[in-house]
């Protein structure tokens, strides 16, 4: 977190807390309905307006979308976006999202 003239930027201490650590969370959401790569574009170009992340990938085969974001994602809300561009959230899983380096280390 970043402190200039008294002013606190970076995620807040609620989120932080939330997370434990101030690391990144991955949310895998299955998602039915979907059946070619434009289904996978509507998916992620929703999610991108309705949450601030850091990447969502989608796929019509596997029928799963993953979402990297450094706060938790809203699982509520994530079902309405989804459900009012026709879709529908069979299950939500988040985890802590490690990033690895080179190499996998």
């Amino acid at each position: 977190m970043i402190q200039k003239a008294g002013i606190s930027r970076g995620m807040p201490a609620s989120s932080r807390r939330m997370r434990g650590d101030g690391g990144m969370t991955k949310t895998i959401a299955e998602i039915e309905g979907m059946s070619c790569g434009m289904c996978e574009a509507h998916i992620n170009d929703v999610i991108r307006r309705s949450f601030n992340i850091k990447s969502v990938k989608s796929s019509h085969k596997q029928n799963k979308t993953e979402i990297i974001s450094t706060v938790p994602i809203d699982e509520v809300k994530l079902r309405k976006v989804i459900a009012d561009i026709g879709y529908q959230v069979i299950s939500v899983q988040s985890e802590e999202y490690v990033k690895k380096g080179l190499f996998g280390k």
